[in-house]
């Protein structure tokens, strides 16, 4: 019988060790959102005057963090993006849009910029409402 590995036989032996990125801070918490004692939230703080473009999908039912990213890619500064992992906040009308401007405000309160500079991203299970109070709560910590 095969051996089950919650490992990819595909991941390396070892990760590398990465540089720091000038002017960008990174940071990966457990938020309870995918994994039980595991970081499933990320966040990217950016220097001040930093600036973004993106590319998004063309699909008519793009996730709620897709069309906020769209909305203010055009204010074209950016100072963090927060990912989330287990849940991709999609096809949930208005709750999804709240959760992702909740986000974004949080964001903006711990970093001191505004909500139009955060460009949030989830990934996960399509349809289930968001734990958006577990981000929140987390990044108030």
């Amino acid at each position: 019988m095969a051996k089950i590995t919650r490992q990819s036989p595909l991941a390396p032996e070892r990760f590398p060790d990465l540089p720091a990125v000038a002017g960008a801070r990174f940071a990966t918490l457990a938020a309870g959102l995918r994994y039980r004692d595991r970081d499933d939230l990320m966040l990217i703080e950016v220097a001040p005057g930093s600036t973004v473009a993106g590319v998004f999908t063309r699909s008519t039912t793009a996730g709620h963090p897709v069309v906020w990213c769209r909305e203010i890619l055009a204010g074209g500064e950016v100072r963090a993006v927060i990912v989330n992992a287990g849940n991709a906040n999609v096809c949930r009308g208005a709750e999804g849009d709240a959760a992702v401007r909740a986000e974004a405000r949080a964001v903006a309160a711990a970093l001191g910029c505004r909500p139009e500079q955060v460009f949030v991203a989830s990934t996960g299970v399509i349809g289930e409402p968001l734990p958006v109070d577990r981000i929140v709560g987390r990044v108030a910590d």
